[in-house]
């Protein structure tokens, strides 16, 4: 019974949980032409505070066990308020994967582990994530994560209330199993001897999934809170972790004294160790230690060296240590080297995106500004010279009234109308194509001329959330004039 339940039980979940991270997850550790190594530490005094003042000559780092020298040193601060009021929301991928890669922004998992939670726990923790999500400096981004929920459907967001309302909804789930939450979950009860396995299985995916979604998004530190009473293979979870250079902080909601399962609480401690976080188990206090979580990616060291190593895809110690005396740092514990496979992915040359569709992208971006009024065309105005043959486009929805103004954010039901100025002139040939946000070519679209303009018709049920840049080119003379004009898809 137990060797048939994995397939069908499980093997559907997991492989929503990867399909939309692990086919396109970019190689982990290095970036660009050299293999750097970039190690976040956190630095604390005797009094618990961050030590802020250290420079290179304060660090030393060992690849297994082979002092490297640092090429940069760098302290990160997410408390600088100062660039607030420039933050975008993220309402697509799009917006999400720009926003992440900010150096000033820190991207923050909470992974709710309903399964292995009693009913009660989250009475115990959920006021203190909330705190700590209020708390965040406001240019960094949090997610939710829960077992069995694939990491596609889950975005990093800047609207606090946002998150606060789904971790309103945690329920300890533990040793509950109706009714059924999810449709995988009816498989469960047919097999109710290895249902505790299988969440397990779940579980650990999941948590793997999370940690692959956040490496998609950032090279630089992430973190990941993870509630949990009890968890199975954190070797996994740890290796994964390190090389996605995600920290992961413990969290059991039990309380001092609570737990009968010592080994349990010490794994969950290994997990943390392992991976530059820390472990808040057996304790009352978890409200400082989310205090400490705070103090830690709030201010950290960014340090870069060079890796001795051959890119033999092996793991590979990270030791770091600081000169002064009586400080903690607190680091992950290693990285995973290339596979010479993935060093010549990362050597090949980077896709490059057409300048005016960068244009397109830019000024559809600038729109979206919370701060700014919605425009009435999303492309830089024509140049006088194009303008006589081909002005600038606009797009509106399908129904809008005149006088409306153009929008730039549509949803899937929505069907939309581009249209532009073009030559009166029967020799003016006028062609369109829908590109991607790369500049890649999706399709060719049918144009029909009016006088002296010209419109393009696209239905956007078949687009998935994203922006997408549409190309109106007209040709004269064996000249061709193409304008761009971006446009963004809703869920």
């Amino acid at each position: 019974m137990s060797l048939s339940l994995w397939p069908w039980a499980t093997l559907a979940v997991v492989a929503l949980l990867f399909q939309a991270t692990e086919g396109q997850r970019p190689p982990s550790t290095f970036r660009g032409g050299t293999n750097v190594v970039l190690v976040d530490a956190t630095v604390v005094g005797r009094d618990g505070r961050d030590v802020e003042d250290l420079g290179a000559s304060d660090f030393e780092i060992l690849d297994d066990g082979t002092p490297v020298p640092l090429i940069s040193v760098r302290r990160i601060s997410g408390w600088d308020r100062n660039g607030a009021q420039e933050l975008l929301p993220i309402r697509t991928a799009a917006d999400e994967e720009r926003e992440a890669a900010r150096d000033d922004v820190r991207l923050v998992g909470i992974f709710l582990d309903e399964y292995h939670i009693g009913r009660f726990e989250p009475l115990k923790v959920v006021p203190a994530l909330v705190d700590f999500v209020r708390a965040l400096p406001p240019a960094d981004l949090v997610a939710i994560y829960f077992p069995g929920l694939s990491a596609r459907d889950i975005r990093y967001t800047r609207d606090r209330e946002a998150a606060i309302r789904t971790i309103r909804t945690f329920q300890g789930r533990q040793g509950i199993y109706v009714p059924a939450k999810y449709p995988f979950e009816e498989q469960h009860m047919r097999h109710p001897v290895d249902i505790e396995r299988v969440r397990m299985q779940v579980t650990v995916s999941s948590i793997i999934g999370a940690v692959v979604h956040l490496d998609t998004l950032k090279e630089g530190r992430k973190t990941l809170l993870v509630v949990s009473q009890r968890l199975d293979d954190v070797i996994e979870m740890s290796r994964a972790a390190n090389q996605s250079n995600v920290a992961v902080y413990t969290i059991d909601p039990q309380g001092l004294g609570m737990s009968a399962n010592r080994a349990a609480q010490d794994w969950l401690r290994v997990l943390a160790e392992e991976t530059g976080g820390r472990a808040f188990v057996d304790t009352n206090n978890i409200r400082g230690g989310l205090s400490q979580v705070l103090d830690d990616f709030g201010g950290y060291y960014l340090l870069g060296y060079v890796s001795p190593r051959a890119n033999d895809g092996r793991f590979h110690v990270i030791t770091a240590r600081v000169k002064r005396p009586q400080v903690v740092v607190h680091a992950r514990k290693g990285y995973w080297a290339l596979t010479p496979a993935q060093a010549a992915q990362v050597a090949a040359e980077p896709a490059v995106v057409p300048k005016p569709v960068q244009d397109a992208l830019a000024t559809l971006a600038d729109a979206m500004r919370p701060d700014r009024a919605e425009p009435g065309a999303s492309a830089p105005a024509a140049s006088v010279r194009d303008a006589s043959v081909l002005g600038t486009p606009t797009i509106t929805a399908m129904g809008t009234a005149d006088g409306d103004r153009a929008r730039l954010a549509f949803t899937r039901t929505e069907r939309i109308v581009v249209r532009a100025a073009v030559e009166a002139d029967s020799s003016v040939e006028i062609s369109a194509r829908l590109l991607s946000r790369l500049g890649q070519t999706l399709t060719v679209l049918p144009v029909s001329r009016r006088g002296r303009s010209c419109e393009v018709t696209l239905a956007l049920g078949g687009l998935g959330p994203g922006d997408y840049v549409i190309e109106l080119s007209a040709q004269k003379d064996r000249v061709e004039v193409s304008r761009f004009a971006a446009f963004r898809v809703l869920r």
